[in-house]
């Protein structure tokens, strides 16, 4: 199996709303990444391998968890020179790797790659920090839902484009 290491999850991780928007299997899976991605945040896209090591005891469909990840924007999926990786966007923004680990020998996600939901993410927790007091101390107190871009309603039309949208990041901007 691969090296797994230790990282840290946020309070905030348990009441984002965006994360709320996606299946308790792949939450879970989301943290499991962690463990399993390099210093930069990134690993091979090797579903069996991924099963293996974060849901070994559990019957789930890890496909279906990582296309969820991504289509929520929360995982990057990307091919360089033939290999498949993926790539956990601010990943470094949220974890304070082991000085000790080696660096990535993963390539990048290309330019241009990017995931929407993430920016949100990041978005928000700063919000809540905010609205904790535990912001930069300008007194702004905004709604979490004013960044929360879920309460959009797609027509179906749009629906039936997104089901088979190649990219499955950034629906909103797909939108």
């Amino acid at each position: 199996m691969g090296l797994q290491r230790i990282r840290t999850i946020k309070p905030e991780f348990f009441v984002h709303e965006r994360l709320a928007e996606i299946s308790m299997a792949s939450r879970l899976l989301f943290i499991g990444l962690w463990t399993v991605a390099d210093r930069e945040g990134r690993l091979e896209d090797r579903p069996q391998r991924l099963k293996a090591q974060l849901f070994p005891y559990d019957k789930v469909n890890i496909h279906k968890l990582l296309d969820e990840l991504a289509r929520g924007g929360f995982v990057m999926r990307y091919a360089v020179d033939g290999g498949r990786y993926l790539a956990i966007p601010h990943f470094t923004k949220h974890q304070r790797p082991n000085p000790t680990e080696r660096a990535s020998t993963i390539p990048a996600p290309p330019a241009g790659l990017k995931s929407c939901a993430q920016d949100f993410l990041t978005k928000e927790m700063e919000v809540e920090m905010e609205v904790e007091g535990k912001g930069n101390g300008n007194g702004r107190s905004r709604s979490l839902r004013s960044l929360d871009v879920s309460a959009t309603k797609f027509d179906p039309e749009f629906l039936r484009f997104w089901d088979s949208y190649p990219r499955v990041v950034c629906k909103h901007d797909a939108w």
